[in-house]
């Protein structure tokens, strides 16, 4: 995890830890277990994920859950 709390893990961090052909072309680095749900900003919890389908899944996620309050646990996660 990054020291600061505002810096975040991207597809530069990443390839550096997982070698330099790590990230596909048209692919982006997301989190495994979204950030919003309770998921770590580690390496261990990202993966390469379609550009389109990246850009998506969050803003879903998030309208999903905007009306819960922070906290609420649903099975294995946890609002963040």
């Amino acid at each position: 995890m990054k020291n600061n709390q505002f810096e975040k893990i991207n597809n530069a961090d990443y390839k550096k830890a997982n070698g330099t052909d790590s990230v596909p072309s048209g692919k982006d680095i997301d989190h495994t277990l979204d950030l919003q749900l309770g998921g770590a900003d580690d390496i261990l919890n990202m993966n390469p994920l379609d550009l389109s389908v990246n850009r998506s899944l969050g803003v879903q996620i998030k309208n999903a859950i905007q009306n819960y309050p922070i906290g609420t646990k649903f099975d294995k996660f946890t609002i963040k």
